[in-house]
């Protein structure tokens, strides 16, 4: 099933107008197969809503027919793709009374729902601590400090998993991470991973199932989903249900990054972690963007420098087409080891300025083959292999190692491939 359980509308009242339609077509036409619309809920009638254009919610007025259009629809698409009908429900701290009567009178209509936390009091007043750069740095001095405001975020992320909202209270805790989406406005390095850790057990303890945003990787000042990736890895391993959620406001967002939150798609069964292929798409160069931000996914978390290039292997791997061997050597004294490789069993010791890896390693720059048998030294591992490329791996001016890609086709690696492998190899040091 590819499900995508965060989408809003043309009912949303800070969004695009974007017809429903549109979005159903453009999720059939990306395979999914299971889609939930939720449109922010009309907020608590004696809540003011403290936007500038207090567009925070739905007009109630317009309930009934988003309700009654999503129906017709889901007759429509019956043999398509699943449609289902929900909120994005506000918890509001003081406003619970009024949101359980608003979830008693409406929740019997929806197939799904989303409770998330967008407002955070203070004193007398509420702030919507996701509206604007600007906002949240003078909310943060009127609490005290940012990282008072984390708090006061996550206290109330927790109040609304213990809040007693009726039977149609929804089950799923939208982005709860949000507080991060000024993280590179406000300059502030705040370590609330104890804070994230609480709130994804005591859902897990309380059987909330979690939304697992990808929209805070396109916001200018978060770059990074809600949760981050490693908080993701860590609901795998407490097995805490998640749901993606693209947060698309407009057609051109849905299903944003999918493939980067999901690089290979994970299940859980019988005790083990078990990894299916994905499919890429757009240009050679947006390919490569989401093979990088795939990596620092996967290896976000991880400090083992050989389980990180296995992984890296692993991914070009199963990313690259035409190719018979893919690996790393790591420089030794004054020698190239063989590491981590997919591909037949290959040569253990290259000296540095012999070979294509040697000379990549002696001059600090990307070597690319077009035709092995036209390179002087070439060192044949494998007999089938064709032409080459091979990067360095520099960290802090030295040479650590180089990757190394062969193929059994003449010129097979593009300015864009050495472009996107470049790239993927900068990532890659990120986590050596």
């Amino acid at each position: 099933m590819k499900r995508d359980g965060h989408i809003h509308s043309p009912y949303c009242p800070h969004g695009s107008s974007d017809t429903f339609i549109q979005y159903i077509e453009k999720a059939i036409s990306h395979n999914f197969t299971d889609i939930t619309f939720t449109e922010h809920a009309p907020l608590p009638d004696s809540f003011i809503d403290p936007t500038p254009q207090q567009d925070s919610g739905m007009k109630p007025e317009y309930l009934m027919p988003y309700i009654e259009e999503l129906q017709c629809l889901q007759k429509q698409y019956a043999n398509d793709i699943r449609i289902r009908i929900g909120l994005e429900v506000d918890y509001i701290k003081g406003f619970e009374q009024e949101t359980r009567h608003f979830l008693d009178t409406y929740g019997h209509f929806l197939d799904d729902a989303i409770l998330s936390v967008h407002f955070l009091q203070w004193q007398d007043t509420f702030e919507c601590i996701d509206f604007s750069p600007e906002c949240f740095i003078d909310f943060s001095k009127k609490v005290g400090s940012v990282e008072q405001v984390y708090h006061l975020y996550y206290d109330t992320v927790l109040q609304s998993i213990k809040a007693d909202l009726g039977p149609y209270k929804p089950k799923r805790i939208g982005h709860p991470s949000l507080i991060h989406k000024f993280q590179l406005a406000h300059h502030e390095k705040i370590n609330d991973d104890t804070r994230i850790h609480q709130v994804l057990d005591i859902m897990k303890q309380d059987g909330y199932e979690l939304d697992v945003n990808s929209a805070g990787l396109s916001k200018q000042f978060c770059q990074e989903p809600y949760p981050p990736f490693s908080f993701i890895n860590y609901c795998h391993a407490i097995e805490l249900p998640y749901v993606f959620g693209s947060d698309a406001h407009s057609v051109a967002d849905l299903h944003q990054h999918y493939n980067v939150i999901l690089p290979i798609q994970i299940t859980f069964k019988r005790g083990a972690y078990m990894f299916t292929q994905i499919n890429y798409e757009g240009s050679i160069a947006d390919q490569y963007l989401t093979l990088s931000k795939q990596l620092d996914a996967l290896l976000t978390g991880e400090t083992d420098q050989i389980a990180n290039l296995s992984n890296a292997s692993a991914i070009l791997n199963q990313f690259l087409t035409n190719i018979n061997w893919v690996g790393f050597y790591l420089l030794q004294e004054n020698e190239l080891v063989l590491g981590p490789f997919q591909g037949l069993p290959a040569c253990v010791r290259i000296p540095i300025g012999r070979g294509v890896c040697g000379t990549a390693v002696a001059t600090k720059e990307t070597v690319v083959v077009k035709d092995v048998h036209d390179f002087p030294g070439h060192i044949a591992c494998d007999a089938a292999s064709q032409s080459e490329i091979v990067i360095p791996l520099i960290k802090q001016g030295e040479i650590i190692g180089v990757l190394d890609i062969d193929s059994p086709t003449v010129n097979r690696f593009s300015q864009d491939d050495q472009d996107g492998l470049e790239q993927f190899v900068q990532t890659l040091l990120l986590h050596l």
